[in-house]
């Protein structure tokens, strides 16, 4: 049944593409791939060389609008059936104040602005340049007016970081922590404390953060900003137990208690109330 599901959202992959060239495009890509899918179980390692074929893309669905780059893995991303038990976690909720770290290309950001309107507030950050300028992008073509983006890296001070960016195939890898390739970028850290500070604002109801291995960083730069909100919820991604343990010990000391059931694949919840 699995493989059928997958299968389905293969082939109606072309129903998300913004005009008619996205659309042929992803119908063309989706018939080439389906077959690989079927016969060899798995298709993974067939994306990779199909995808970075792929022109530049405008998907449209029900997160949003998002410009796809060429040869990029923004076209996974934007889809529709990306983490979805994340996406459908999310489309549950109706924050005041929504923070995106590691916002990428702006699934997330897109998604909740579109979703809380002028209710509320997006504040996204993304650390790449190259992410954050298809993300400012991204912005424009949903016509937000609630969003502040943010080309820097949430850290536990002010300083400058070196971050080594992902290949345009695999722009979600981007890492201070980890070396994913040999192009580095300086960028600015800041702590979230400091950049919610300057736009006034002191409670937030959502944090969502993907960072590539510096979670514990982001989480002792916002320690003002966990103390002020009384519901706060974070969702962080840990790669293993032993890290999951140390980001544990940083929520409990703010208060705060991690759910052990993942959210999505290694992103996990903590708030101010065991979850059930």
């Amino acid at each position: 049944m699995e493989r059928i599901i997958y299968l389905y959202y293969r082939l109606k992959a072309f129903t998300e593409g913004y005009g008619i060239k996205s659309k042929l495009c992803l119908l063309i890509f989706g018939f080439i791939k389906a077959p690989f899918f079927v016969i060899g179980g798995s298709s993974h390692k067939f994306d990779h060389i199909v995808d970075k074929y792929l022109p530049e893309l405008i998907l449209k669905n029900k997160n949003g609008i998002f410009k796809c780059r060429k040869g990029s893995r923004d076209y996974w991303i934007a889809r529709e059936n990306w983490e979805i038990n994340l996406t459908n976690y999310l489309t549950k909720k109706q924050p005041s104040v929504f923070v995106d770290i590691g916002a990428n290309v702006g699934r997330y950001t897109i998604k909740m602005a579109r979703q809380i309107g002028n209710r509320g507030k997006v504040i996204a950050i993304e650390a790449d340049p190259e992410n954050y300028e298809v993300l400012v992008e991204n912005i424009r073509l949903n016509k937000l007016r609630n969003v502040n983006a943010f080309n820097v890296a949430c850290w536990d001070k002010e300083e400058d970081v070196k971050l080594s960016m992902s290949s345009i195939k695999a722009k979600e890898g981007s890492s201070i922590k980890w070396e994913v390739s040999d192009r580095t970028v300086t960028v600015r850290g800041t702590t979230l404390d400091n950049i919610l500070a300057g736009l006034g604002i002191k409670e937030v109801n959502i944090v969502k953060m993907d960072v590539e291995g510096a979670e514990k960083e982001v989480l002792l730069g916002m320690k003002d900003t966990i103390a002020e909100s009384k519901n706060i919820e974070i969702l962080f991604e840990a790669c293993n137990e032993s890290y999951l343990l140390e980001c544990k010990k940083i929520l409990q000391s703010y208060g705060l208690v991690v759910d052990d059931k993942e959210v999505d694949g290694g992103m996990y919840r903590a708030n101010r109330i065991v979850s059930e």
